[in-house]
Order: C-alpha cells, then structure tokens, then sequence
C-alpha cells in the first residue's frame, strides 16, 4: 500500500455482523477425497451456520457490559490520559459461549451440524467422541453444555491418550 492507500472498516454492530456472517458459509471440513486419475471418490464435506442479526447485535451489546471504562493520569507532563477498558475476561467468555451455543442449536445450524457430522470420514475413537458430545451439546442449556465441556475435558484427555497407545488415531 502507498502513503495514500486507507482501509475503510465498519466496526459498528451491522458491520460486524457483515464481516462475520459471511465467513461462515461453506467451511470445508474435510476435503474431498479423489482417487489416481482425479476422480472424486468422496465430495467435500462442509458446513454452512447462519448467523440472527438481531441474536448477534443483542450479544454485542452484552459484551459491552464486560468491561468498565477508565482513565488514568498519566505521568507525563502537562495533562494527559491513558483510557481504556478494564474488560472482565471470565464474564465476556461466559457471555460469548452462551451466544455460540444459542445460534448452533438453532434448528437450522443443529441440523447442518448433524450433517456434517454424519459425512466425516472418521475412525472408530473419534466417531464414538462425537457422536457423544454432539448430542449433549445441541440438547443442553449453554450453561448446561459448559459445565458438561468442562468435566468432559479431563475425562476425554485421558480417553484420547489410551486410545493413542492403542493406535485408535491411525487409519
């Protein structure tokens, strides 16, 4: 970019939203699978999630109430500030999750996800963990679903390093 090159960017909510939404279309879980001569075999598996507008502006404006607003001194001479935003990490995760979790288990975006699910060529360990936790996760609460991810983690953690010593990751 030259001296007089700029870059226009909408970060208000709608801007946001378009920037996003988009991106979300078509994600490519696992390529499509084509055999010696070219010839495609197994079609790509994707999956497309659809955002709400008014969900997605009503999270924003959600986590703009994680933080709080600051100015301090600074120790600079003559009169100066810093300002800034003390942000509340823990409350702004929990406010996320819980908009993640209400748009995946909109029907639609439920329904792709189970899709796509049933179209990846998984291996024996990995079809048994997902065919587990997809479930949970689109029948639950957010806050339900976040409290089954986090006892879930260890126990998984555990699973998935016997089923390495085992070779249940090798196709």
């Amino acid at each position: 970019m030259g001296l007089g090159s700029s870059i226009n960017v909408d970060l208000t909510t709608e801007g946001l939203y378009e920037m996003l939404a988009p991106k979300l279309k078509d994600i490519e879980l696992q390529a499509a699978k084509v055999d010696e001569n070219g010839e495609v075999t197994a079609p790509a598996v994707t999956l497309s999630i659809s955002l709400d507008k008014d969900k997605f502006a009503s999270a924003i404006k959600d986590l703009s109430g994680c933080g709080v607003y600051t100015a301090n001194a600074s120790i600079a001479r003559g009169k100066n500030w810093f300002v800034g935003i003390d942000g509340d990490a823990a409350d702004a995760f929990v406010v996320l999750f819980r908009y993640l979790h209400s748009e995946l288990i909109s029907e639609s975006n439920a329904a792709a996800i189970k899709t796509a699910v049933k179209a990846l060529d998984m291996n024996f360990a990995q079809r048994i963990a997902v065919s587990f936790i997809v479930p949970i996760a689109l029948s639950s609460s957010a806050d339900g679903a976040l409290r089954t991810l986090v006892l879930m983690i260890p126990i998984v953690k555990v699973g998935v390093k016997i089923a390495g010593w085992f070779g249940a990751f090798k196709k």
